[in-house]
């Protein structure tokens, strides 16, 4: 009769301790994740540098979509500004993927169509849909805080629900303004 012997795993303790080490090494090394770069400043149809460093100490709403899809908005920021009349915003009208038509053109059927007061960002270079990963077949808000980090990101068909939950998010960086503690005057 064959008797076997059962081996023991060949698991030398100086390579337990060798990956323990750098597994030890690897988590106390680790840095913490990395805020996301802010895209610089892009022209608007009118050729002026248009960005979150226009808005110094200040939080800022970016809606950025494909420039067929910028008209479709309406008017969305008017109702924001109204309830938020300190709110800045930005529009950023992304060109996708590379357009046949140059910056020059753009701008000029934007200056076309668009009201004077409305200024759009030509994103030329997909550098928002790039830097916070959009998903261009829909419209993106960014909500950005003073510091012009990212506080809230929301995306789909601008109605009553989506900005409902812009204006929460909206309340939490612009605290109401406490009412007067005056007493009311009456009619006499």
């Amino acid at each position: 009769m064959q008797t076997t012997t059962r081996r023991k795993p060949a698991f030398a303790a100086g390579r337990i301790l060798t990956l323990l080490s750098f597994l030890l090494a690897t988590v106390l090394m680790a840095t913490p994740d990395q805020a996301l770069a802010v895209p610089g400043s892009i022209p608007d149809q009118n050729g002026n540098p248009v960005g979150l460093d226009n808005y110094i100490n200040e939080p800022v709403l970016v809606y950025v979509a494909k420039l067929h899809k910028v008209s479709e908005s309406g008017d969305w920021e008017k109702e924001l500004v109204e309830s938020y009349p300190q709110l800045k915003y930005i529009i950023v009208a992304d060109m996708g993927k590379k357009s046949d038509k140059g910056e020059k053109t753009i701008a000029g059927i934007l200056r076309g169509v668009l009201p004077s007061k409305v200024d759009v960002a030509i994103d030329m270079q997909n550098e928002w849909a790039k830097e916070y990963d959009l998903d261009l077949d829909t419209i993106s808000l960014l909500l950005f805080d003073a510091d012009h980090e990212l506080a809230a990101q929301f995306k789909g068909k601008v109605n009553d629900e989506l900005l409902a939950e812009v204006e929460a998010e909206l309340a939490k960086l612009f605290p109401a303004t406490p009412v007067s503690t005056q007493p009311a005057q009456s009619g006499t």
